[in-house]
């Protein structure tokens, strides 16, 4: 089965920390729609064979620095993906 990616993304140490409770580092991914179904399809794949419904997505992180700004911010690269499920003949997705 093939993996899935989403677009890479970035995780920046947090420069609006204001207290302990926020976040070292934060950053954000978007996910596309082929993302999304194969989310969805694990989801039900593993409710309806009486599972705990999940999905799992696998991320991996490398360390980077920012050069183009010449400003030398440490962040991390990242991109996560998902296994995609052999799909049947005629195999809807119910929303």
């Amino acid at each position: 089965m093939p993996w899935i990616k989403t677009g890479t993304f970035k995780i920046f140490n947090n420069t609006d920390k204001q207290n302990e409770k926020y976040p070292d580092w934060n950053g954000s991914c978007e996910l596309d729609g082929p993302v999304i179904e194969a989310i969805f399809k694990q989801y039900k794949k593993a409710k309806s064979e009486g599972n705990e419904a999940k999905a799992t997505l696998k991320i991996a992180f490398w360390d980077a620095v920012e050069s183009s700004k010449g400003n030398g911010v440490k962040y991390f690269n990242a991109n996560m993906s998902i296994l995609k499920e052999e799909e049947k003949q005629g195999e809807d997705i119910e929303f």
